[in-house]
């Protein structure tokens, strides 16, 4: 490299030949140099080595002008004003051009361009023509950013159009942007919305987040629909009444309305034995098809269950009642609880019904004292009482015995033998709260001599909600008058 003044001075013959030297290397290499040189000349070249760009004075020697060449081997041609066919291009002025194809590689710069296009069939097409069978086309937005950080936009595309102003103005209809919710190394997280022009102003219309998909971000009265064949309402929220239809559009009163033609309605299921579905063909049913149960639980322990023969059953799943509640020994299996007077009130739905009430305090019309149980007429007048702390019970007592309901009516025979084989017992009661030294009969005892007037099972200490076994009373009865009769019949006999 070298530089001169292309000033020969006055000196001896060897610093002349010197300086005739330097000037002719200078020539040669056209003044190459990182910096320009000291003196310079219209029309003089200068290799800038520092840039591999080859410049020439121009005619004023006031600037440098740029040639399109470079010092290195290179594909490119550096214009900086200059014309293809009379078209300006370059960067010293704004130019346009006009190509058949226009093909690149590498970055392709610019602060601020526009693309016009006037075809109506694909008037911009990005394709690719390679033979990967896995690759297409890639439209990439770049966000080069050496300091990245959260909620750095990374691209947006708009939707431009006009409205209809006296004078026409420009209108982002619809765009959609994308976001760095977090650009920590390892754990990065995107973010998309697509946004929609509402009543003048763009909305958030479907968010994309990292965490959810969000639809209808800035809560506008807005509905969400997703259409079936054949029904435009398959699943809709209607976005002014906070409301969810499916199969039907939503009902403005009810939050969630739900619909079918024919057949189930609604069904969850686990594939295999838990299923509930409701059936319009007989009005509303709730089943679990291979049990024909339904089941309520909590923490998934099953605590209550309706079976197949309508009955309710409460902590156990074989219900031998209309209701059955089982509880652990002295549990209470049912409890009315409340301030002031508690009733647990029985009552018949017939005309002039009865009605028990189970009174928890308190004096009055319901009992005489706590834990008191009075049955009542439909006059609310008591016809029976159970006092509570004598254990004794109050009232007439009538067995129903119409003839009219009754049918192979036939006398007893032989009760004196049978009421002779009985065995009257004095006994305790295993329970605490009954009373000791009691006069009675043992079921299983009475079984063995009149089995008809002995209902139940065996007690099982071990499943207490079965039961035990009773004595019917008024059968003992008849059974102990009809043998009264037979010895008054004897004694008159023996007397006549």
């Amino acid at each position: 490299m070298a530089q001169h003044d292309y000033v020969i001075a006055n000196a001896s013959g060897a610093t002349v030949r010197a300086d005739i030297n330097s000037m002719a290397l200078a020539i040669s290499s056209n003044n190459s140099g990182s910096s320009e040189p000291a003196t310079m000349y219209a029309y003089e070249f200068w290799v800038d080595s520092g840039n591999n760009l080859i410049k020439l004075r121009n005619a004023a020697n006031n600037a440098w002008i740029t040639l399109p060449l470079s010092t290195t081997a290179s594909n490119t041609i550096d214009v900086n004003g200059g014309a293809i066919d009379g078209t300006p291009i370059g960067a010293s002025s704004a130019s346009t051009g006009a190509f058949t194809t226009l093909s690149a590689t590498g970055a392709i710069t610019g602060v601020s361009a526009t693309l016009t296009t006037s075809g109506t069939d694909d008037p911009l097409t990005l394709a690719y023509t390679g033979a990967a069978a896995n690759v297409g086309p890639v439209l990439k937005l770049y966000r080069n950013s050496g300091s990245a950080a959260d909620d750095d936009a990374t691209g947006e595309v708009r939707f431009i159009g006009k409205n209809d102003a006296g004078s026409p103005q420009d209108v982002n209809y619809a765009q959609i942007l994308t976001y760095i919710e977090d650009a920590s190394d390892g754990t990065e997280d995107g973010a998309m919305y697509i946004k929609t022009m509402v009543a003048g102003t763009i909305r958030n219309t479907i968010s994309l987040l990292s965490a959810a998909v969000v639809i209808n971000d800035e809560s506008q009265d807005v509905d969400f629909r997703v259409e079936s064949n054949g029904n435009a309402n398959m699943f809709t929220v209607d976005g002014a009444t906070n409301t969810i239809g499916m199969g039907i559009a939503p009902d403005a009163t009810t939050i969630l309305t739900v619909r079918n033609t024919s057949g189930k309605v609604v069904n969850f299921t686990n594939g295999t034995d838990a299923d509930l579905f409701v059936d319009l063909t007989s009005g509303v049913t709730l089943v679990s098809p291979s049990t024909g149960t339904l089941a309520f639980g909590t923490s998934n322990v099953e605590k209550m269950r309706l079976n197949s023969a309508g009955n309710l059953g409460i902590g156990t799943t074989s219900a031998s009642a209309r209701v059955h509640s089982y509880v652990a020994d002295n549990d209470k299996a049912l409890s009315a609880d409340g301030a002031g007077r508690v009733n647990l009130t029985i009552e018949s739905s017939e005309s002039g019904g009865q009605i028990w009430y189970f009174r928890t305090a308190g004096t009055g019309n319901y009992g005489s004292a706590a834990g008191d149980l009075n049955v009542l007429n439909a006059a609310g007048t008591a016809i029976m009482t159970w006092d509570y702390s004598a254990s004794t019970i109050n009232g007439d007592f009538v067995d129903t015995s119409d003839v009219g309901l009754k049918e192979n009516i036939i006398d007893i025979t032989d009760a004196t033998t049978k009421i002779k084989a009985l065995k009257p017992r004095n006994f305790d009661w295993k329970e605490t709260t009954k009373a000791n030294g009691v006069d009675g009969f043992i079921a299983q005892e009475v079984e063995t001599v009149l089995p008809n007037n002995v209902f139940g099972d065996n007690y099982d200490a071990e499943n207490p909600e079965h039961g035990s076994k009773a004595i019917n009373t008024t059968g003992l009865l008849a059974v102990a008058i009809k043998a009264i009769q037979e010895l008054e019949a004897r004694i008159t006999t023996l007397e006549g």
